[in-house]
């Protein structure tokens, strides 16, 4: 695997998303332009759409649009009201990340973390048969390189980590008929140099959630992972983590968009009367800049098993990341609780929704 792909990918994402954010954050086709007493502009209001407009804009869909945020300012990203369920338009959904990330797990024992830059993308469209049921198919990856000065381990030690994940599976987002969101997807970990002795090594999981929306904002539920494919790495079969979570959504009126979860490792470690950890927590926001460019931003953490000391050091486990994404359909900013209704429900995994343990 080249070192030059993601650079290049992640270059080209910068630049692209940079120059729309720079040549006006939000198109001016949905907005009216405010004058003082002096016919000096002071600011733009959202105008709502027209009567017959609110699934669909006059271009339709194949152009995409939102008529929920437009007109918004960073600063006034908390002011309006939002709406339930999701968007019908446009019928299908691409988005396109790149950013930093640190992560470390068992593997790395008592090493380094694991610093680099991940690229990569998610796209979602309806199922055909099932779209009248709101059921669609989504499929995204990322690639990561780690390490970039080389690594202190002793093995491989001037190797980069190169880490892809590939996601896949169905999904409904909840909309103004239903207000029961979920889905079910298959993650795939494929790694070059990973962990303390630098090993090639893949592995799966199943990962699903459910969700309730209890109001046009506010959305509660439950998430977990379920292993499936090992590996051997330190001379020892390693796997994932089988998580169970629980967790609130919400979206802020301008349309910024957080979660928050905790939860338990479910499973002991084989061979073991122990979990690989006692508590999960992690979180996730995307803030819009325009209708093109959002900013996301999470974490998650797994405590270990034992109190604080050199054991507990060897075995925490966490991933932190943050970087731009970019939708070419024109709906980063929406008021509505799941956003698009066939943008991807489930984000590609990343280290921390596939935490890795022996």
């Amino acid at each position: 695997m080249k070192n030059t792909l993601p650079w290049a990918l992640f270059g080209l994402v910068l630049m692209t998303s940079g120059t729309v954010f720079a040549q006006r954050n939000i198109a001016l086709d949905d907005q009216s332009v405010v004058y003082d007493q002096r016919g000096v502009q002071t600011s733009y209001e959202w105008m709502a759409p027209a009567e017959g407009q609110a699934a669909c804009c006059e271009n339709g869909c194949d152009v995409g649009c939102d008529q929920g945020c437009r007109g918004h300012r960073f600063g006034r990203m908390f002011e309006r009201s939002c709406n339930a369920g999701c968007q019908d338009c446009p019928n299908r959904g691409l988005q396109v990340f790149a950013g930093f990330d640190s992560f470390r797990g068992v593997a790395d024992t008592n090493w380094q973390d694991n610093f680099g830059v991940v690229s990569g993308l998610n796209f979602g469209t309806p199922v055909i048969g099932l779209s009248d049921f709101g059921i669609g198919w989504q499929i995204g990856g990322s690639y990561g390189l780690y390490d970039l000065t080389g690594r202190g381990t002793g093995a491989r030690d001037t190797s980069t980590q190169q880490q892809v994940f590939l996601t896949t599976g169905l999904f409904r987002k909840a909309d103004a008929d239903e207000r029961l969101s979920f889905g079910l997807v298959y993650d795939w970990m494929v790694n070059d140099a990973y962990g303390e002795d630098a090993e090639n090594a893949t592995f799966g999981q199943w990962r699903g959630q459910v969700e309730f929306e209890m109001n046009d904002c506010t959305g509660i539920g439950l998430a977990g992972t379920y292993r499936d494919r090992n590996d051997v790495v330190l001379g020892s079969v390693y796997r994932s983590v089988n998580q169970a979570n629980v967790f609130i959504h919400r979206k802020f009126q301008q349309g910024a968009d957080g979660r928050l979860w905790i939860g338990v490792p479910t499973e002991d470690r084989l061979g073991f009367n122990e979990r690989p950890g006692d508590w999960i927590l992690g979180g996730s926001i995307e803030v819009p800049l325009s209708q093109t460019l959002a900013l996301y931003a999470n974490f998650d953490y797994m405590k270990p098993p034992h109190n604080a000391g050199a054991l507990a050091s060897e075995e925490v486990t966490y991933d932190i990341g943050f970087g731009l994404v970019w939708y070419p359909g024109r709906n980063a900013c929406t008021k509505a609780l799941n956003g698009s209704c066939w943008t991807p429900y489930m984000p590609v995994a990343n280290n921390g929704s596939f935490m890795t343990t022996w």
